[in-house]
């Protein structure tokens, strides 16, 4: 897994997610996608971009599945997500239907 690739995916989805929620609403969202909370700071984009950076590499899998469950994405972001690891690759893949086979009728 490419952790820097994968932080930077998130990255680029939480630049179009802060547009979408007030500051008041970026700790619920944080916590929603597993981010720690926020800190104080300049403007929505920098704190959620300080609470990205303060995620540990090994959670970043849980939260890119997190928002690929929970957020509105364009295709190219869902896609880009679903390649950078194989974990959430395959719990998003969709299942086979189980094919039942019966004994021929003699």
């Amino acid at each position: 897994m490419d952790t820097a690739r994968l932080r930077s995916l998130i990255d680029g989805v939480l630049l179009t997610q802060y547009r979408r929620y007030t500051e008041k609403e970026l700790p619920a969202l944080c916590e929603r996608l597993g981010l720690p909370s926020p800190s104080a700071g300049d403007t929505k984009h920098k704190r959620l971009v300080a609470s990205l950076k303060a995620c540990p590499d090994d959670r970043l899998p849980d939260v890119a599945e997190a928002v690929l469950e929970q957020e509105e994405l364009d295709q190219a972001e869902r896609m880009a997500l679903l390649a950078s690891d194989t974990k959430i690759a395959r719990l998003a893949a969709p299942r086979a239907p189980r094919v039942v086979r019966r004994p021929k009728k003699k």
